[in-house]
């Protein structure tokens, strides 16, 4: 999913040791070149500053593995690279090993160009297995697009601003401010979500999360502040309280909660997203929909589609 590499070539300080890198991840430059699933060398006839190519004659409809070392464990979000037009069969990424992207031709064409291949797994090595057809092939400018896993919770989407991290919790309670019926859903929303999430999720000598409508905030704008005592998710609306409770969630796991300051807001006042009206065993389908994608994703409006020949019963 996570389209990760939409962020670009940034740092997101998230910590006052803490570099968060999302963009553009390097490799070790020396990269092992193998038959398909073996450890037999196979370099190309031609190595030019970062395009390598094989021939046909020696490359026959067998293909090559090209390994790239990330020196560390990454969050790799997509591989990029460039192949010479109508040369390849099928590309696939391996990520340490397991299958985890596929571009295929359609029918039995081959394919080259500018490629992207979406992984979205973490892994320290990735492999381009390259299958060929009797053509010559070359490829080059192979970029990955990912984040440095640097061992601190990973909020996507990422926020404006995420403030420096004070420690460690585990959570004793959630409540409404008030008897706002917005304040009160965001609260058993979280509370739902946390117990799919954690099982068993309260602690005696935690934190108190307290939901809290702020009327004075602009648009879908949500904070979250915290204290060694409390932490306070603050939104306008009822849909922006959501956006703060599933932060808090991302922030969550069985080792407790991260407790630092999040300040976020939408960069567009319209994200949508477009379905026909599901049929009537598909309307649980439809909740879940909301429940662990359109929220988590920020969406705000959806725009449902009627058939002409549907009952209104």
């Amino acid at each position: 999913m996570i389209l990760i590499y939409w962020v670009g070539d940034r740092q997101i300080i998230i910590g006052k040791e803490t570099n968060m890198y999302i963009g553009s991840l390097k490799y070790n430059e020396k990269l092992a070149f193998t038959h398909i699933d073996s450890n037999v060398a196979f370099e190309p006839i031609i190595n030019d500053k970062g395009a390598y190519t094989w021939s046909w004659d020696q490359i026959f409809d067998t293909g090559v593995d090209i390994t790239l070392d990330l020196e560390r464990e990454s969050y790799v979000g997509a591989v990029n690279f460039t192949a010479s037009k109508d040369s390849i069969a099928e590309a696939y990424v391996l990520a340490d090993g397991k299958m985890a992207g596929r571009h295929q031709a359609s029918g039995r064409g081959l394919f080259g160009g500018k490629l992207t291949i979406p992984v979205g797994v973490k892994a320290k090595y990735l492999t381009v297995r390259l299958f060929a057809d009797f053509q010559n092939i070359s490829i080059g400018n192979i970029e990955i697009f990912g984040a440095y896993d640097d061992g601190v919770p990973l909020v996507w989407p990422t926020p404006k601003s995420v403030g420096e991290f004070i420690g460690r919790s585990y959570i004793a309670n959630i409540l409404p401010a008030s008897d706002d019926p917005d304040e009160k859903f965001a609260s058993e929303f979280l509370c739902q979500r946390l117990s799919e999430k954690l099982g068993c999720w309260k602690h005696d000598d935690g934190v108190t999360v307290i939901i809290q409508k702020q009327t004075s905030y602009e648009g879908e704008r949500y904070t979250v502040k915290t204290t060694e005592k409390t932490v306070t998710i603050r939104a306008r609306s009822c849909i922006a309280l959501l956006y703060g409770t599933d932060t808090l969630l991302s922030l969550t796991n069985s080792e407790g909660l991260y407790l630092a300051d999040v300040d976020d807001m939408p960069m567009q006042k319209l994200r949508g997203f477009h379905f026909g009206l599901p049929h009537r065993d598909r309307i649980e389908f439809a909740r879940l929909l909301f429940r662990y994608d359109l929220i988590p994703m920020r969406d705000n409006v959806v725009f449902l589609e009627f058939a002409g020949g549907m009952r209104f019963d």
